[in-house]
C-alpha cells in the first residue's frame, strides 16, 4: 500500500531531521494480519451500536478495536540508515479484549508466571456460581466478581491450612470468566493451586495423596457457604443494585434457597490419569489475560446478501427496527463443545450459527470494567509474600523442573523473528530507526508510542494445549 510523500510531510514532525539525508519517502506501511473477530465488528458494530445492551466498557472497547492499528491512533515511520526502505507503523490500541493486542499480551504475562512457578504439582479447580444470581451480576459486576474470588479463595486456603488436609500455606493463581464456550453468561473462577505448601514450622509439605488436593464436597460446602453469607450481607446493607422489578426480600430467598443446593466445584484430575500438567494449566489461564472468549480461528463463516454499498448506507444513517432486520440478516457461525467428562478434554466439533446482532452482544457482553483486575495471585505466589517464596524456593531448589522448554521458546523465537523482520532492512540488513512520529488522523495529536519490540524468553516450560 502506498502513501504518497505529501500527506506524510503535511502532518508528520521529524524527531531526527537531517540525519538521513538518503533516506527514501515512507511507502510502505506495515499491518497486522487479518483478523476475522475485527473484521466483524469493524463492518457490523456500527449499526447495531445504539441498539444493542452493552456496558459503556464494552462500547469503548468496540469503538477502539475497530481503529487499533490504524492511521486514527496515529504512528511513527522507520527509515534504514543507508535509505533502502522506509516503513509506517499505525499504533495499536493496547485493548486488552483486543484480538490484535491479546495474543503479545499473553505471550508476556506467560512467560513472566512461568519462571516463577514452584517445581511441584499444580492442581486446576474450578468454582462456578450459581446461575439464580446472573442477572443481579450484571447489575453488580465488580462486586459480584469480588464476593467470587474472595468466596473461593478464601475456601481453598482455609481448609488447606488445616492440618486434617494440608496444614500449609499454598500459592494460586486465579482468573475469572464469564463466559461459557457459546459466548453465554456463565461467571467461574479459574484456580491453579499448588500441591503443597509451606507450614508454620517453615518447611515444604507435599499433599498426602498427589491425586487429590483436597475432596470435592467439603471444598463446594465451605465456597457455597461463603459466597451466601457474603452476598447476603451485601443484600442486607444496601450496597447491590437490584434489578428492575425485583425486591431485597426476593433475593434473600433465592440465597436461602441456593445455599441448600449443590453447586458445581471442580479439580481436575493429574497428568497421570489424562489431567494437565502444571504448565498446560498456566497456558489455559493465559487465555484470561486478554482477548476476550472467542478467538478467530473459531470462527467458520460469515453470510451477508448485503453489499458493501449497503453496509456502508446502513452505518452512516440512524436505523429504524424495520431496516435493522436487513443488517440482521449476516451470520456468524463457529465452533464450540461441550467438556467430556470422560476424557477431560473439550473437541470443539459443534457449530453454533447466530445472527450478526446476537453474535456481537455474546462476544462484547464479557468486556471487563476499566482497570478491574481479572487475574489475581494470592498466597505463596503474591508479592507481599516475597520473603516465604524465596524460603520455598530455597526448600524446592533440589528438585527438576516437570516441563521441557522446547515449545514456549520455539513460539518466542518466531514471535521474535517476525518482529526483527518488520523492523530490519531487507537490503542491508540494518536495524531500521524512528525518524518522525504520526499524529492522529482523528484528533491531530501526537502519541508518541516506541515500537514494542520482541517478547523476551525467561526460561520458560512447554505444554500441549489443554482447554478446560
Amino acid at each position: 500500500m502506498q502513501l504518497a510523500t505529501h500527506e506524510i510531510n503535511s502532518f508528520s514532525q521529524p524527531i531526527l531531521s537531517g540525519l538521513f539525508p538518503q533516506a527514501t519517502p515512507p511507502s510502505e506501511i506495515i499491518t497486522p494480519k487479518a483478523n476475522r473477530l475485527i473484521d466483524l465488528v469493524s463492518e457490523y458494530y456500527p449499526i447495531f451500536e445504539t441498539w444493542l445492551p452493552l456496558s459503556e466498557d464494552a462500547r469503548h472497547a468496540a469503538r477502539i478495536m475497530t481503529v487499533c492499528h490504524t492511521s486514527a491512533l496515529g504512528g511513527h515511520v522507520e527509515e534504514c540508515p543507508d535509505g533502502h526502505i522506509s516503513r509506517i507503523f499505525y499504533n495499536s490500541c493496547g485493548h486488552r479484549y483486543c484480538p490484535r493486542c491479546a495474543a503479545r499480551m499473553r505471550q508476556k504475562w506467560l512467560l513472566a508466571r512461568e519462571s516463577k512457578l514452584f517445581p511441584v504439582r499444580h492442581y486446576h479447580t474450578i468454582f462456578t456460581v450459581s446461575h439464580t444470581f446472573n442477572r443481579l451480576w450484571r447489575y453488580n459486576p465488580q462486586l459480584m466478581s469480588d464476593l467470587l474470588f474472595h468466596s473461593g479463595i478464601d475456601a481453598l486456603k482455609t481448609l488447606l491450612a488445616d492440618p486434617r488436609w494440608l496444614g500449609a500455606e499454598v500459592g494460586i493463581t486465579a482468573t475469572l470468566e464469564t463466559w461459557d464456550d457459546r459466548m453465554l453468561f456463565h461467571p467461574h473462577l479459574h484456580c491453579m493451586v499448588t500441591g503443597g505448601g509451606l507450614t508454620p514450622e517453615g518447611e515444604w509439605v507435599d499433599v498426602t495423596n498427589p491425586r487429590c488436593l483436597i475432596a470435592v464436597k467439603p471444598l463446594m460446602w465451605e465456597f457455597r457457604k461463603r459466597f451466601c453469607r457474603g452476598l447476603r450481607q451485601l443484600l442486607e446493607d444496601g450496597d447491590l443494585t437490584l434489578p428492575e422489578g425485583t425486591t431485597k426480600q426476593q433475593w434473600l430467598g433465592r440465597v436461602n434457597k441456593t445455599n441448600r443446593q449443590k453447586w458445581s466445584v471442580f479439580i481436575a484430575r493429574q497428568p497421570e490419569e489424562g489431567g494437565p500438567t502444571s504448565d498446560e494449566i498456566l497456558r489455559y489461564l493465559s487465555e484470561d489475560v486478554a482477548g476476550g472468549p472467542l478467538s478467530g480461528d473459531r470462527i467458520i463463516s460469515k453470510t451477508s446478501e448485503l453489499s458493501a454499498t449497503q453496509l456502508a448506507y446502513l452505518k452512516s444513517v440512524p436505523l429504524s427496527e424495520s431496516r435493522l432486520k436487513d443488517a440482521d440478516e449476516a451470520e456468524v457461525s463457529f465452533y464450540w463443545g461441550r467438556y467430556d467428562p470422560v476424557t477431560r478434554k473439550r473437541e470443539r466439533t459443534k457449530i453454533e450459527t447466530l445472527p450478526v446482532s446476537e453474535f456481537l452482544l455474546r462476544y462484547l457482553q464479557h468486556v471487563p470494567p476499566s482497570g478491574y483486575q481479572t487475574i489475581r495471585h494470592y498466597g505463596l505466589y503474591t508479592s507481599a509474600k516475597k520473603n516465604a517464596y524465596e524460603q520455598c524456593v530455597a526448600l524446592l531448589a533440589d528438585r527438576i523442573p516437570i516441563m521441557s522448554h522446547d515449545e514456549t521458546c520455539d513460539e518466542s523465537t518466531s514471535d521474535s523473528e517476525s518482529w526483527a523482520a518488520d523492523h530490519t532492512c531487507p537490503v542491508c540488513g540494518k536495524p531500521l530507526m524512528v525518524t518522525e512520529h504520526l499524529p492522529s488522523s482523528l484528533t491531530g495529536q501526537i502519541v508518541k508510542r516506541p515500537p514494542l519490540g520482541p517478547v523476551t524468553i525467561h526460561a520458560p516450560t512447554s505444554g500441549s494445549v489443554y482447554v478446560s
